[in-house]
């Protein structure tokens, strides 16, 4: 694995190429801060563990290793792992800090080569804490050469009381290249004995793009201002206690759902022949797991593979936070 040091660049569509990016430390202006969160900078947050990570994904005799790589704390990477040459690999993104303070911002830049099929996950939830001077931002930049199938998957997000958070996805697709990406929202810390938080951020703020060949394909934004009434609540998820939303580039057949008690999954085809899959429910571990079986069975279709992807593996042990409940 090679070290090289990265450009911080502010622009994000479409993120330069990723020869580019190997100059420079990451900074907060790797940053760019969202109309709605401006009156908050967060360079004035005492915290600032601004990192993250830059990486190539390569094939070589049918494994899969990390190319040109740089990595900046509090974000780390593992090799990527695998059963054998040919089967799809498993690379983990560490955080060795409690989550994404005030102030905070993480980076994750991916570039994945022709053959590489690699699902890309984080070890546990992602918290966002308090944000009572700026706010806490995540960036991702995912650029796929052709023949390449990634499925992404970050943690679930849990904003705690008072956050404020902005998060911003860029997928830049070779048309002859696949992905999964996946995002989950849970309301807070609903068992924080000491006061449990349901919708009590602050604002919340998730940018999606998706480009194939260069031109723009699909694009969502949400920008929620909270704290949350009880109303509010109902009126944007009803009864749900965890929310998720998938984008698939290519279809993803009705009946290969799993069933989820106590909540709903709608599909919407795009026009350019994606899906968008939205799961709500009750249940927040059964969303989650229902999540990770829908994204990880479409990334196998896409690659051509018979059999979700790693599911019955041993890197993924029970104790993952996508591990179905033991009744499920």
């Amino acid at each position: 694995m090679g070290t090289q040091p990265l450009a911080g660049q502010g622009v994000l569509t479409p993120p330069a190429p990723m020869s580019s990016l190997f100059r420079a430390r990451i900074t907060h202006a790797d940053f760019p801060t969202p109309p709605e969160l401006a009156d908050r900078d967060p360079t004035v947050a005492p915290s600032e563990h601004v990192g993250g990570l830059r990486g190539e994904l390569r094939l070589q005799d049918g494994l899969v290793r990390l190319g040109r790589t740089y990595q900046q704390n509090p974000l780390r990477v593992l090799v990527p792992l695998q059963s054998a040459p040919g089967a799809p690999a498993l690379l983990f993104l560490l955080n060795g800090t409690a989550g994404l303070l005030d102030g905070d911002g993480q980076l994750v830049a991916l570039d994945a080569g022709p053959g590489v099929r690699c699902f890309v996950t984080n070890q546990s939830a992602g918290r966002v804490h308090p944000c009572p001077l700026g706010h806490a931002s995540a960036r991702f930049d995912l650029n796929l050469s052709a023949g390449s199938t990634l499925c992404v998957m970050p943690g679930p997000t849990i904003p705690f009381a008072g956050s404020r958070f902005h998060q911003r996805t860029t997928i830049n697709l070779d048309p002859a290249a696949q992905i999964v990406w996946g995002d989950i929202l849970l309301p807070g810390r609903t068992c924080y004995a000491r006061a449990p938080e349901r919708f009590v951020f602050d604002r919340l703020v998730q940018e999606l793009q998706v480009r194939r060949g260069g031109r723009l394909v699909y694009h969502e934004r949400f920008a929620w201002v909270g704290p949350w009434s009880e109303e509010d609540v109902r009126w944007h998820f009803g009864d749900a206690e965890a929310v998720a939303s998938l984008f698939v580039s290519g279809p993803v057949p009705r009946e290969t759902l799993p069933d989820l008690p106590d909540g709903e999954i709608a599909l919407q085809e795009t026009a350019h022949g994606d899906t968008c899959v939205r799961l709500v429910g009750r249940d927040a571990e059964r969303v989650i797991a229902a999540s990770a079986r829908i994204a990880l069975s479409a990334a196998a279709r896409l690659a051509g593979d018979s059999d979700p992807w790693l599911l019955d593996s041993t890197y993924l042990p029970g104790t993952h936070w996508f591990s179905p409940t033991p009744e499920a």
